[in-house]
């Protein structure tokens, strides 16, 4: 018998009226009828004696309603001591997101989740750079981050859970050359410089890139080097350089950039990223949101 065959049987108990009962839980008075039945087969005996003019609970039925409900109210009452417990998880909750990456799709429903499940946790959101994003991390003082596979890629002790794939885009801006092409391939950027991150804070983004124009066009790139993705971007935004980016960076939502898929790439993971060695024991209920989302 399942919890909710047997809150089915207390309901009847309680009333001793099918018709009555259904309508408390939202059901049709044969398929409750049924569930009644099924629940006497399955104990081998009967629990409701059954006339046309009355209902009324056996011996067995009679132990059972008594029994079954403090059983029912334990459950509730355990249940509620565990929720509180779960309020009882206090202290802090530090989440970092790549300068430039858009978060509306991903950070707001888990937000909502802990503010909601786990009031006595307070949230901290920070925006970073590549470099100082993984620093902080090591450092404790963030305790997951947002970020793509390639800057995750062989950092040791690093544990990380995908959250959504971006694809590969070029962003031009609307007076560029380049931008009066309705689609580009790699070999078409041979003689652009491309505004990029420096190797030192992403060498990850520096050598996909690199591989990149190799593979697909057979060349080495021009770049201008950067300290950041905001100031990648502001680049752009000036309409002064070209940049590979992806769609979960937040520019492709400006009118004043033309962006275009770059097809001939394969797509890239969105992580969400923590340190093995965090203790914070609030660090459990980010990842394990995510873990259940993704499963």
């Amino acid at each position: 018998m399942t919890f909710t065959q047997i809150g089915y049987f207390l309901q009847v108990a309680r009333t001793l009226n099918f018709s009555e009962a259904a309508v408390q839980l939202h059901m049709t008075q044969p398929t409750l009828s049924r569930q009644i039945a099924a629940i006497e087969a399955e104990l081998n005996m009967p629990l409701f004696l059954r006339s046309k003019r009355r209902l009324k609970l056996t011996p067995a039925g009679a132990l059972l309603k008594e029994e079954l409900g403090g059983l029912m109210d334990s459950y509730q009452q355990i249940i509620e001591k565990a929720e509180r417990a779960s309020w009882g998880i206090s202290g802090s909750l530090r989440i970092g997101v790549l300068d430039g990456h858009n978060i509306s799709a991903t950070l707001p429903p888990v937000v909502d989740y802990l503010e909601k499940n786990y009031p006595n946790i307070k949230l901290y959101l920070q925006r970073a750079s590549y470099r100082k994003l993984v620093d902080l991390l090591y450092e404790k003082k963030l305790d997951a981050i947002i970020s793509y596979d390639f800057h995750i890629k062989n950092q040791p002790d690093l544990i990380s859970i995908p959250l959504e794939k971006a694809r590969p885009v070029l962003a031009i801006p609307k007076r560029h050359p380049l931008a009066k092409k309705e689609s580009i391939k790699v070999q078409d950027l041979k003689e652009e410089t491309l505004v990029i991150v420096s190797e030192s804070e992403s060498p990850g983004g520096v050598q996909l890139i690199l591989e990149t124009c190799r593979q697909f066009g057979g060349f080495l790139p021009q770049f201008h080097y950067v300290d950041t993705m905001e100031d990648s971007t502001l680049w752009v935004e000036a309409g002064v350089r070209c940049a590979l980016f992806n769609t979960g960076m937040s520019i492709v939502n400006n009118p004043n950039i033309k962006v275009v898929d770059l097809t001939e790439l394969p797509p890239m993971e969105v992580l969400l990223c923590w340190y093995s060695n965090n203790d914070n024991e609030a660090l459990p209920l980010l990842t394990s949101y995510f873990s259940n989302r993704n499963g």
